[in-house]
């Protein structure tokens, strides 16, 4: 991981210690039925629902919505509508024909009455 963002391992190390003391990020062990992999695996990386987590997902929702507006631009005309799902109940929208849908309408009744 500290190649990937170009970061000294030891650094890296540190702070990966300081998230895991305030119970921002866990780690999962790798799982595998040979116990000699399952040690040399890296484990994969949680975060949890601090805050921290919300504003990334916000920070996700808001490129997304201006990915949308982008296209719509682009496409004029053409562009029918963009939807962006969340878990809410209610369809919100967003922009001109641009709309949050909750996840639970990919499953509706279109036949409902």
């Amino acid at each position: 991981m500290s190649r990937a963002i170009a970061m000294n391992a030891s650094t890296l190390s540190r702070y990966l210690t300081v998230l895991e003391t305030l119970f921002l990020i866990w780690p999962l062990p790798a799982w595998f039925t040979n116990l000699g992999k399952r040690l040399a695996k890296s484990p994969k990386l949680h975060m949890t629902d601090s805050g921290l987590a919300g504003r990334l997902l916000e920070s996700f929702l808001t490129s997304e919505v201006r990915g949308l507006i982008y296209l719509r631009q682009a496409l004029g005309a053409k562009f029918a509508r963009g939807v962006v799902l969340y878990a809410g109940v209610d369809i919100k929208p967003l922009g001109e024909k641009i709309y949050a849908v909750p996840v639970g309408e990919l499953f509706a009744d279109v036949n409902n009455d």
